[in-house]
């Protein structure tokens, strides 16, 4: 069984929302903002608030980041113990793999 390959690299998605008390996203009000990038959630939400007459001073931008990764295939039959599995398949995760980032984000991809 080959398990010298690497992971396969994250998958990362950027998401920027804004919130008007200067509190987490995670316990207040939010919006939501499509763009991918800083410079262009900042031009989302300037339009966005324009449009709907929402403050523009303020605010606060919140960035996240998602990053999916896949494991390599790991062949399993009846009596494979499933703590062995998930052994192989975290020391393949904690092998480093540069991610692949799209957009601009705050930090530099080693900082990810």
């Amino acid at each position: 069984m080959d398990r010298t390959r690497a992971m396969d690299r994250p998958e990362i998605i950027h998401q920027y929302v804004v919130t008007y008390d200067g509190l987490n996203p995670d316990e207040t009000r939010r919006a939501l903002l499509f763009a991918d990038t800083y410079d262009g959630a900042r031009a989302e939400y300037i339009d966005w608030a324009i449009e709907h007459n929402l403050p523009l001073d303020n605010v606060t931008f919140w960035y996240q980041l998602t990053a999916m990764a896949r494991s390599n295939w790991t062949p399993v039959g009846e009596d494979t113990d499933t703590d062995e599995l998930m052994d192989v398949i975290w020391n393949e995760f904690q092998t480093k793999t540069a991610p692949e980032v799209f957009g601009s984000h705050p930090g530099s991809p080693s900082e990810i």
